[in-house]
This record gives C-alpha cells, structure tokens and sequence, in this order.
C-alpha cells in the first residue's frame, strides 16, 4: 500500500561528507513547491537527515541493552529496553524476553536475573523484574537505580505515519535504528514497516518529533520486514494497572 524504503544504521553515524540523505533520495533537480517558492533537492535532503540525526539524539540516552542470565550465570537472552521517566528508575520491556529456550531444549526456561546496560554512559548493573506476568500484556518493568533524565513523550500514531524503531543487536552494545512507517494498526497494537533484527525486542517505536508510539513485541527471533509494536496506550495502561509512573504526553 506504502512505497517505501527502510535501511538500518548505527546510533552513533555522525558527520556524513554526502548532503544526501541516507534514507531519502531526489532526482537531482530543482522542485517547485507551491506557485513560484523552489526549493533544491539537496537542500530537503539536508533537512531530512537533521531530522533523523535528531530524533536519533533524543531517542539513544533513554536505550538499555538487557541480558538475561541463566541460574550459573551464562548469558542466555538479550533484549532491549529504555528509561521513560524521571520520577522512577524503570526500565520498560517485552515480558517474553524473560523466557529462553535452553540449547537441545524443548521447554522454555525463566530468565534467573538481569544485567542492564545504559546507553547514555555505559554504566552496567544487575536490575529487577518489578511487574507480574499478565496474559493479556507482553509487558514488564525491570527496576534499576538510574531514572531517565528526561520524560519519554508519548504520542498517538495513525496507520502512515513515519517512524523509527531502535535496538541492540545480541553481539553489539551499540544502539541501531530502521525508519519505516506505520503500515496498519489496532488500539493496542500496530504493524511498522521497518527491519527489525535480533535482540530488538523491546526497543522503542517513535514518531518522527522523537516520540514515543510503541514498544517493539518481536525481533526476538529472525530478522523480519514487518514486525508487530504494541501501542503506547496499550503500555500505558499496564503502568497504570501496575501502580507504576504511566507515560508523559
């Protein structure tokens, strides 16, 4: 339904030597926006990559990279995560990351306990699972000691709308992102149109202001085209039920 094209790159790009967009290319000439205002194409280009390397910005220091370990301390999982408030150290999630299936294995185990590693410093630290498991929410907070140092802004989205989904790969301490767009959604839940990769689970969905529209469900797996977000207001009422700081807007 949507032309569209979605490629992955580093958090951590910086200072390109093209004035081309790496996700956004014009035909190379000049474009009349409205009766006589022109506007070169490199120039919305420039733009759009200020953009992007914006909400890049905003998105990263709120990142955790989590791994889960087994009862004799072997990694066992990796996922992703990130801080959304400032009045609690807590950290969102997928609740099936803390489920793994053992090498050989046939029946799923429980992650023993998990380490947390946060993006803005670095700093690593074992963390808590403070939710109960619900059936109806594949949902969890994990509590640290570090709390945002700015409130992730929530927002709603409508099927179309561009967004970013941000991740840790399992062999990678490095945030990665892949901008797509909404491809069609439910109150609780919604399809993107974007690469999501092994250990994603978790990550934030955001708009294109850098705000919060969902929480990555799959990515856990193999690497697919078009995973499934559960929706911020999904997530916000599981905060609320569990008594927890719900989200900003």
């Amino acid at each position: 339904m949507f032309a569209m094209t979605t490629t992955k790159i580093p958090a951590k790009r910086r200072n390109t030597t093209s004035m081309e967009s790496p996700w956004v290319r014009y035909n190379m000439r000049r474009m009349q926006v409205g009766l006589d205002a022109w506007v070169d194409p490199l120039e919305l280009s420039a733009m759009q990559e200020e953009l992007d390397k914006d909400v890049i910005a905003r998105t990263e220091p709120h990142m955790v990279k989590l791994i889960g370990l087994d009862l004799h301390g072997n990694a066992v999982q990796s996922a992703s995560g990130f801080l959304y408030t400032t009045s609690a150290a807590n950290i969102i999630t997928c609740k099936h990351v803390r489920y793994y299936t053992p090498p050989n294995g046939v029946e799923q185990m429980e992650v023993h306990r998990f380490m947390a590693r946060y993006a803005a410093d670095g700093v690593q630290e074992e963390v808590h699972v403070l939710t109960q498991p619900h059936p109806l929410y594949d949902l969890m907070v994990l509590r640290g000691s570090r709390c945002a140092t700015t409130d992730f802004m929530a927002a709603i989205c409508v099927a179309g709308d561009v967004t970013y989904v941000a991740g840790f790969p399992p062999e990678s301490t490095q945030v990665c992102f892949s901008k797509g767009m909404i491809g069609s959604m439910t109150p609780s839940s919604m399809i993107v149109n974007a690469h999501a990769d092994n250990g994603w689970s978790g990550g934030p969905v955001v708009n294109r202001r850098g705000r919060l529209v969902g929480v990555m469900q799959q990515g856990l797996g193999a690497t697919i085209k078009r995973p499934d977000a559960i929706s911020a207001t999904r997530l916000h009422d599981f905060l609320s039920m569990n008594n927890v700081p719900g989200l900003s807007e």
